[in-house]
């Protein structure tokens, strides 16, 4: 069997694609049993698949445009075929993504969209996320390359349950709007909707497709919201119609979603400031999500004023000692689908920080532009005094039931508090309990703020959380004190620090926390 034969019966086959033959499917097979007999490596290690495969996709290369689909999917299903039957033949599918025309790429992401319904660990999660990056840079894309996003877009949906799916998602969403209407598409991707198909009747011998397209999870749910937001009309309206996807394939998550893209319509733009260290899209979006709700209906949830004095403060590289007594609260929380919880959690936060408190909170809004990561807010834990986890329904749900699999942000927050409590002078559980009958099994017989009744929550947070009161200390060089202030609250605070630093023969400050706690 020679090379000429093998492309011989390719454009056998790819003429009757093209002219919608009854014997497609049978000179299609020819083709497969030919160039699959074909040896990975020659007796020299010559890469004879490759080159085999690399001389049929020239010839598609040759084609029109407009007449390069028939014959890519030809080429692309038995490249697919022939990795399921030897996996050594997977390098051949970077080859055709890395190529010039447009054609390979799109067979390319056909082929492993065809593996998907068979085998996702011969898919390369890393090559997807570099044609991906390629695609985002070509500008605007001709309709072949459009082919191609769409089919890795269709990859992207396959995968989506798996960590390299996810990856992509979200790579799609942060990039331009044709990879973010592709993101959306994918969020809502269902195989019910789009049943497999091909010319070949090898594929038989793998048995059905094995794909299932499970529920979207809570983060793509989040990233689907933040693409609804989108400042992009195109982006928004793929991302809507997703939804409906969603509800229609999924119908236990209609009310979810309906309830999703009801909080988004009307919020009010994130500030466009960098970030250092930029999120991905659905973690930016559930971070600010509550805060921007709340401004929605005109309420302020953390103090303006404080809150600009810190950020200047900070950008200016003028930080405050650490202030001596003062306790450090680490807020705990399960993020929830129901977007009220979040902004209570939001809410009990911030006046917290409002009372003159040092929090540890992944929603402050003077870190957003951080960009930490969770194992960054897990680490702030170590430097805490209190663990204060926020007893919502949400969490309720989550600690009532045995978990499997890899370890959640909150299962790691949970088992380092744990840890910490059993040193000596251990770091201090107090919950805030918000919602439920009664507390989960593993908070009940620890301390507690009962902050059900939303009509005495004030009064609750008054008793554990008094307004903070600081005296700042100023000292000789001898460590003999200058003076001591008045007591003050956290927002004059800043003020007085520097007001006694600036005393003569002050050599250093001291801030004392002296609240009256019971």
């Amino acid at each position: 069997m020679t090379l000429r034969e093998i492309v011989s019966a390719f454009r056998a086959a790819a003429i009757a694609a093209d002219r919608g033959s009854a014997e497609t499917t049978a000179l299609a097979d020819a083709f497969y049993d030919m160039i699959a007999a074909v040896p990975v490596l020659g007796p020299a290690g010559e890469p004879w698949a490759a080159q085999a495969f690399e001389a049929v996709i020239a010839q598609v290369e040759l084609l029109p445009a407009e007449r390069t689909f028939e014959p890519t999917m030809i080429a692309a299903d038995a490249l697919a075929a022939c990795i399921l039957a030897s996996p050594a033949h997977a390098d051949i599918v970077r080859r055709w993504a890395e190529r010039d025309h447009p054609a390979p790429r799109t067979g390319a992401m056909r082929a492993c969209s065809k593996l998907c319904e068979y085998d996702t660990s011969v898919v390369d999660g890393e090559l997807l996320c570099r044609l991906a990056q390629r695609l985002d840079g070509m500008g605007p894309l001709g309709t072949s390359d459009e082919t191609t996003l769409g089919y890795l877009g269709q990859v992207a949906g396959r995968l989506r349950g798996e960590d390299k799916g996810m990856r992509l998602v979200e790579q799609l969403a942060a990039q331009g709007v044709p990879s973010r209407v592709t993101a959306a598409h994918a969020i809502g991707y269902s195989v019910a909707m789009d049943p497999p198909f091909s010319k070949l009747s090898v594929f038989a011998r793998w048995g059905p497709s094995r794909l299932v397209s499970d529920a979207p999870t809570r983060r793509l749910m989040q990233l689907l919201a933040a693409l609804s937001d989108d400042a992009d009309s195109a982006v928004a309206t793929a991302a809507e119609q997703s939804a409906g996807v969603i509800r229609h394939a999924w119908p236990e998550l209609d009310k979810r979603m309906a309830k999703l893209l009801m909080t988004v319509k009307g919020l009010p733009k994130p500030p466009q400031t960098p970030a250092a260290k930029p999120q991905p899209r659905s973690v930016d979006f559930a971070l600010r999500a509550p805060n921007r709700i709340s401004l929605r209906y005109g309420r302020l949830l953390w103090s303006p004023e404080l809150l600009e004095q810190d950020i200047q403060a900070e950008a200016a590289g003028e930080r405050l000692p650490l202030i001596v007594g003062a306790p450090r609260l680490f807020i705990s929380y399960r993020w929830s689908d129901e977007v009220l919880e979040d902004v209570l959690v939001d809410e009990l936060a911030g006046d917290l920080y409002g009372r003159g408190y040092n929090i540890a909170y992944d929603r402050d809004p003077r870190h957003l532009d951080k960009g930490q990561s969770a194992a960054d807010v897990l680490n702030l834990l170590r430097g805490c005094t209190h663990f204060v986890p926020v007893v919502t329904d949400e969490l309720r749900r989550y600690l009532a039931h045995r978990r499997t699999g890899p370890k959640s942000a909150l299962d790691l927050e949970w088992e380092l508090a744990r840890k910490l409590s059993r040193r000596e002078h251990g770091l201090q559980w107090l919950s805030l309990w918000t919602a439920g009958d009664r507390l989960p099994r593993a908070l009940a017989t620890r301390p507690f703020v009962d902050l059900r009744d939303s009509n005495s929550r004030s009064d609750a947070l008054d008793a554990s959380f008094p307004q903070c009161s600081y005296e700042v200390v100023a000292f000789d060089g001898r460590g003999k004190v200058l003076h001591r202030s008045s007591a003050v609250d956290r927002l004059h605070l800043r003020a007085t620090f520097n007001k006694a630093a600036t005393r003569r023969g002050c050599a250093h400050c001291e801030i004392h926390d002296v609240t009256q706690r019971a």
